[in-house]
């Protein structure tokens, strides 16, 4: 399995798992402490009854520390752990085990912090049956003390049989389901959408409720929600339509989870034990606040609830004062009146919807998934503000910081948009991907330009992080970056590319979702790979040099393709250009706040600033052609080139920016790697190309073996690349299965001639720290693998395709695993089986690369083609003619015939001549100005060159 793989299998369709939910703590807290904020999140403590197959399990799977189930715990690698320069630390507990069973609840994987599911219990006055008399739901019901909210508008029904108490009834709105929608992982507040039920349920008094008959598809879900985590109850409202009770320990408000894709509106009964049921003040959008107010103070209730069309409030009576106070004097972060909070938190989640790409096409993969964000205060919380996939909450008593426009609204919500762009072990964005969409909003709608991530010092704060990079000398590294440096990284990207980048990225990642959902092939996260093809590439920019600043992995694969879209590379202005009037120059040109933000190299097009750079070839035993040349490119044109002496090529003269390098082609069809030339005015402009090494081993199929634990989370793998005939084991944080108190794999390296440089045993239950060995080894030498669940957790992966490949004995416990040229063989395989598993992947890469080039003409596959073709010479037999007769057409057009040119004549402003039809001429003067003709048939041959 790839890098990308190993990180999150993160949504396998058709997921049908059932959970045995008992006790969740969850939630993603942030801690303000003056302008800097703290992100710990609290003990996640979850369990799931998990059923075994042959097969891996197919589950949706959320890598968020925000949700609850441990299917969806993942830890970040330890070298993603940011510093500790804005305080910031980041904490993931792994879940323990609770011996008590609770009543079966299906696809429940997302709960509130310390959500006790109840169990149900029999009201025992209640009869057997009865007939249910539901009233017009449009009457109107005039409230009391005891009687639900208008709002919420339930109706008295008629006594039931065996119960004192006054029993209401009330329809269940039901939300639109989808069948093609993706959300790759936006929770949005999805799973937060409740209903009022109008009721406040004194602390340990019973709360009764069931489904009436006749509405009864699926169980409903009711919660009891206080503002105390702790106290936070639910239960299932069966569809079988047995009464439920619940109760909890303080008062409480009482709430049904709004349903999806429901044809009826579900029905459901309650009343209150002893008729203790209390009013809960509600104020409906667009509502009377005086009202709602005077309601409040007269009843003197523990809580009110404020109810929006996107967000809901259960505010604590210690904000009542707050509440009366909007609107008295004023501030450009107060609300006018609470329809004012409402339309702030409701215009915030609409234009996140809209730069995400949510439409409301029912029939799209970008449907706009109906959700409800659900806010309360939590007195038992850390530190200011969480988000859960539950809730948001605010720590504290009083939720004081979610009643005032700024920054912890705009962050919290932004969570229910971090999805599948967090916790990728390359590219960690949790606490930033919510934050690009806050600064959008604060910076573009808000119009404040002091905002949390340069706090009106922009420039100082960019200068700081360019001098860190420059002073690292190479070993900057975005996983060892504070959050707001991570904030940085991203939003040059948005301003450079506009939010627009951003969009098309997401769109591109549920686009994926749904072509992994209708193969049935598991939904592999790459950030990197999103982030450099759907944002940068499709906007016409090549991300590589930037990412390699910082130190981000991007596969080889990757580079390759993206090299193929012939754009412009982006790099900090500042990075390229040290002269302070031309830097000025283009700031205003370009529009830029700093000399530090991004631009394209095809931007500084007109820049004065010339330096000299040197590439130096490396050909491995590889043979070129007399006099080739490497040529250097901007938007897939040849801007520069340079012939090849004694291994260099040297480049006296050429403009700042950042160009791909067109490599000569060796004698035997060899091209080395895609790579780029950096030019910067002052510096140490080099490059160097490697061609494969001739006559050497194959390098188109590295393998990676597996290893995974509950809910397919892998956490150990061995990397093998056998042209280098190396191996990398490494053990990622957290438990492997907490089901295991034993041992659950034991993995053994042992060469030829049987010493052993690797025995490690890995108990089910117990934490792994971030942990990388290495290894040289030879072809013939071990390892060996006992793993408890190998059919389903056991797998060898294609690291460049991310493909799982089939391997015998794949219900073995244990296995040995040999290395050869082209891959582990297992048992007693032969290396006819390497060679076989070898010549179908590289007959893949030849449709594949086939397929891409006609969906795609006008793209550049050069590099990959002539990688591709020198996999081909490694396929034995007749297979190995059919692909190279394949490949020889399309690498016909690669071929560069020097042309001739005849009759050139100088004149005193001119060159003039007679070249070959369909060719390309180039003419470098001597002050390195060069001038490009394309000969066509209209132009019978003639050539002219204008003098620089």
């Amino acid at each position: 399995m790839t890098k990308q793989q190993k990180k999150n299998n993160v949504f396998q369709p058709q997921s049908k798992n059932r959970y045995r939910i008992r006790k969740f703590s969850v939630g993603l807290a942030s801690v303000l402490f003056g302008t800097f904020l703290i992100y710990a999140n609290p003990a996640n403590h979850a369990e799931a009854a998990e059923t075994e197959a042959a097969s891996s399990p197919q589950i949706e799977k959320v890598n968020q520390p925000s949700t609850a189930t441990p299917e969806n715990i993942d830890q970040a690698s330890k070298n993603n752990q940011p510093e500790t320069s804005e305080n910031s630390q980041l904490q993931n507990q792994q879940p323990k085990a609770n011996a008590t069973d609770q009543p079966l609840i299906q696809n429940e994987i997302q709960t509130t912090p310390e959500n006790n599911v109840v169990t149900r219990e029999a009201q025992p006055e209640a009869p057997t049956s009865e007939t249910t008399n539901t009233p017009n739901q449009n009457e109107i019901q005039q409230p009391n003390y005891h009687a639900p909210s208008p709002e919420a508008k339930a109706k008295p029904i008629e006594s039931i049989q065996g119960i004192k108490e006054q029993v209401y009834s009330k329809s269940v709105t039901v939300y639109p389901a989808s069948t093609v929608a993706k959300t790759a992982g936006e929770k949005r507040g999805i799973n937060q959408s409740r209903e009022s039920l109008g009721l406040i349920v004194p602390q340990n008094k019973k709360l009764y409720i069931r489904q009436a008959k006749g509405s009864n598809e699926a169980d409903l879900r009711l919660d009891l929600m206080t503002d105390d985590s702790k106290q936070i109850k639910n239960a299932t409202v069966s569809k079988n339509g047995a009464w439920n009770s619940i109760s909890t320990g303080i008062d409480s408000a009482a709430f049904l989870r709004i349903p999806v894709g429901l044809n009826h509106n579900p029905i459901v009964e309650y009343y209150v034990e002893d008729d203790a049921g209390i009013t809960l003040p509600t104020f409906r959008k667009e509502g009377d606040q005086q009202a709602f107010l005077d309601d409040w103070k007269k009843r003197d209730t523990p809580y009110g609830y404020v109810d929006g069309d996107k967000i809901a409030f259960l505010i604590p009576k210690i904000d009542l004062p707050r509440v009366e106070q909007f609107g008295v004097n004023p501030t450009n972060l107060s609300y006018k009146n609470i329809d004012d909070m409402i339309n702030y938190y409701e215009d915030i989640i609409k234009h996140y919807d809209e730069w995400v790409g949510l439409n409301d096409d029912i029939n799209s993969v970008h449907y706009n998934v109906p959700q409800k964000y659900f806010t309360i205060a939590d007195k038992n919380g850390l530190g200011l503000a969480y988000y859960s996939s539950n809730l948001m909450g605010s720590n504290n008593p009083s939720m004081y910081g979610y009643l005032v426009k700024g920054w912890l609204a705009l962050h919290e919500v932004g969570h229910g948009y971090d999805g599948i762009m967090v916790n990728d072990e390359d590219m960690n964005l949790m606490e930033v991907e919510n934050n690009i969409l806050a600064n959008q909003y604060q910076t573009t709608v808000m119009g404040i330009d002091n905002g949390w991530l340069y706090e009106g010092h922009q420039e100082s704060t960019q200068r700081d992080i360019h001098n860190r990079i420059i002073n690292a000398n190479g070993t900057f590294k975005f996983g060892n970056i504070g959050y707001r440096e991570r904030l940085d990284f991203m939003t040059k990207m948005v301003r450079l590319t506009g939010i627009d980048g951003f969009t098309e990225m997401w769109k591109g990642i549920r686009e994926e979702e749904a072509a992994a959902d209708k193969l049935h092939n598991p939904f592999i996260q790459d950030v990197p790979k999103w982030i450099n093809t759907y944002w940068l590439a499709d906007q016409g920019v090549n991300g590589t040099a930037y990412f390699d600043l910082y130190n981000i992995d991007l596969s080889q694969v990757l580079k390759d393709k993206l090299a193929s879209y012939n754009n412009s590379f982006a790099y900090p202005l500042a990075m390229l250009i040290q002269d302070k009037a031309e830097l000025e120059r283009i700031k205003q040109k370009l529009n830029l706040a700093t000399e530090y933000e991004l631009v394209k190299s095809s931007d500084l097009a007109d820049i004065s600033i010339f330096s000299n750079a040197e590439i130096t070839l490396n050909l491995n035993g590889q043979t070129l052609p007399e006099n080739v040349k490497v040529s250097l490119l901007e938007n897939g044109k040849e801007v520069a080139q340079a012939t090849v002496k004694d291994g260099k090529a040297v480049f006296p003269h050429i403009r700042a920016g950042v160009y791909q390098i067109a490599a000569p082609l060796s004698l035997e069809n060899a091209l080395p790697r895609s790579q780029y030339l950096i030019v910067k005015e002052a510096g140490n402009n080099t490059a160097t190309l490697d061609y494969p090494t001739y006559e050497g081993t194959q390098s188109n199929v590295t393998q990676q073996l597996s290893l995974r634990g509950l809910s397919n989370r892998e956490f150990a793998f061995v990397d093998y690349d056998p042209d280098k005939k190396t191996i990398k084991f490494v053990e990622n944080p957290g438990q492997p299965h907490f089901y295991f108190n034993d041992e659950y794999v034991h993995v053994k390296i042992e060469k030829a001639d049987g010493t052993v440089v690797l025995d490690e045993s890995l108990v089910g239950s117990k934490n792994l720290p971030y942990k990388v060995q290495e290894f040289n080894l030879d072809y013939g030498d071990k390892i060996i693998v006992r793993h408890r669940e190998p059919a389903a957790r056991r797998k060898v992966v294609r690291k460049e395709t991310n493909q799982d490949l089939v391997f015998p004995y794949a219900s073995n416990e244990t296995v040995t695993y040999t290395l050869t040229d082209k891959g582990f063989i297992i048992n007693d395989e032969t290396e006819a089986d390497a060679n076989r598993r070898y010549s179908t992947a590289i007959t893949s890469d030849v449709d594949k690369i086939a397929d891409e080039i006609k969906a795609n003409p006008n793209r550049n596959y050069r590099t990959q083609l002539f990688h591709v073709l020198q996999g081909t010479k490694f396929v034995n037999g007749a297979i190995k003619a059919e692909l190279e007769g394949i490949l020889q057409p399309l690498v016909e057009k690669y071929y560069v015939i020097e042309p001739i040119v005849n009759h050139i004549e100088r004149g005193a402003t001119t060159i003039t001549g007679e070249g070959q039809l369909e060719s390309t001429i180039i003419v470098t003067f001597p002050n390195q100005i060069s001038s490009m003709v394309e000969v066509d048939t209209e132009k019978n041959g003639k050539l002219m060159f204008l003098k620089g």
